[in-house]
């Protein structure tokens, strides 16, 4: 049976499933590639969407937003992409590999220190100091391009010892004290708790980071994957995102 998708009071997108696109009424699974910062919102919207959905389950793949498109470039099976940036994603639209993206959440980069905070480090000229350890991801993915964006705007001589993969990577050689600091999204921050301490960058070095969802062209279960898509910015997705720290798409 296919999906139909109703909604219902205060605005809450819910879909109804049975079977979804499997004709034999059995589980559907749709596979969900998302960038590494979304790992704990997706982690409670999948549950969340999956007890909307009897018979959905939700398989989340996650990991830097540059490594997922290539993977769906180069026709790995999955049904939703969510990068953490609009420039990933659109090498996956000019490939023609993903249907037109949605804009479900935004972000802000910030500085993580460890709850210790060796250096003393109180605000972005914390990170010029002579000797401090300093953390960001690769270029290519966009926690990266969003703390190159930062160094060159601050105009502070910031010089990373090490370039990590992803926002996660980054996150826990700050939590294991490895750096004495860590360029991350403001929600890896809240998601740490009390294992690192937020030290905020100035928005007028600061670009927002604004991230798209879409449906994989290819994806063997369509219907699933496009009421996951829209499901993100259902009223209940929208709670979760902004409870974890994510700024609304607009």
């Amino acid at each position: 049976m296919r999906l139909a998708t109703v909604l219902v009071t205060a605005g809450v997108l819910v879909t109804a499933c049975a079977g979804g696109d499997d004709a034999s009424g059995g589980e559907v699974t749709i596979t969900v590639l998302a960038a590494a910062s979304l790992t704990e919102s997706f982690s409670e919207i999948g549950a969340a969407f999956e007890q909307a959905n009897p018979g959905v389950r939700v398989v989340f793949s996650f990991g830097p937003s540059s490594g997922l498109v290539s993977q769906v470039i180069e026709g790995a099976v999955a049904d939703v992409l969510a990068t953490a940036n609009e420039t990933t994603m659109v090498s996956a639209v000019e490939r023609q590999v993903v249907d037109q993206p949605r804009t479900f959440a935004t972000n802000a980069l910030t500085i993580a220190v460890p709850a210790s905070n060796p250096a003393g480090i109180t605000d972005i000229t914390g990170l010029a100091q002579p000797d401090v350890l300093i953390a960001v991801c690769e270029p290519r993915v966009p926690c990266g391009s969003a703390a190159q964006q930062v160094m060159e705007a601050s105009g502070l001589p910031i010089r990373p010892v090490t370039y990590e993969i992803d926002v996660k990577s980054v996150l826990s050689k700050v939590i294991l004290d490895e750096v004495d600091a860590g360029m991350v999204y403001a929600t890896d921050v809240i998601a740490a708790g009390d294992k690192v301490v937020g030290v905020p960058i100035p928005s007028e070095y600061s670009a927002g980071v604004t991230y798209p969802i879409a449906v994989i062209t290819e994806s063997p279960q369509p219907d699933a994957a496009v009421a996951f898509v829209e499901f993100t910015s259902s009223a209940a997705a929208q709670e979760i995102m902004a409870r974890l720290g994510f700024g609304p798409p607009g």
